[in-house]
């Protein structure tokens, strides 16, 4: 959908048109939906953070600044959203899916005689290991492609802020590579 039809539908339903908001969920939910499945593996939970992150962009539908990326704005508030949930449930794990992060790791790994799915499971617990922050900029930069003032943006921290988190994430990853297979 081009940004123009969007700003239409978020106008409509800022308006308090529900059938413009039904089409403007239409195209939005599918992919807030897939951000979360990047950090929870279970259904419930995220269809629980997706319902209550639909009620908040409805409720707040008419500050979104339809000149500007009214996605992001989308975005900040399902990730918002999962914050408050992560901090709900502090002992919940992050599922980011391991096969997107082997070129990050020691390249010791290429010349293991390491099966993929043997790989995949070191590699997603080596992953639940990292704070929460280090884990959303990983995922926003390797995995969503965003640019450092996007994870900003969605993360509401500075931009140096976001590419010190990709830093610190990286080097926690590799560290802990490291430390599992005994070299420092």
């Amino acid at each position: 959908m081009d940004d123009r039809k969007l700003q239409i539908l978020i106008r409509k339903s800022a308006e308090g048109n529900e059938e413009a908001f039904e089409e403007l969920l239409a195209v939005v939910v599918p992919i807030l939906y897939k951000d979360l499945t990047r950090y929870l593996d279970n259904k419930h939970d995220i269809d629980d953070i997706l319902q209550e992150s639909i009620w908040k962009i409805w409720s707040s539908i008419d500050r979104v600044d339809t000149t500007s990326e009214p996605l992001a704005f989308f975005r900040k508030i399902t990730y918002n959203t999962l914050m408050s949930f992560f901090r709900k449930k502090k002992n919940q794990e992050i599922y980011i899916p391991p096969e997107d992060f082997l070129y990050i790791g020691d390249e010791s790994y290429e010349n293991q005689e390491t099966s993929s799915s043997d790989l995949s499971d070191e590699l997603r617990n080596l992953l639940r290991e990292l704070p929460a922050r280090y884990q959303q900029a990983l995922t926003l930069r390797y995995i969503e492609e965003k640019e450092y003032g996007e994870i900003a943006r969605i993360m509401n921290v500075s931009e140096a802020t976001a590419r010190q988190l990709v830093s610190r994430g990286l080097k926690k990853l590799k560290k802990l590579a490291g430390d599992k297979h005994g070299k420092q």
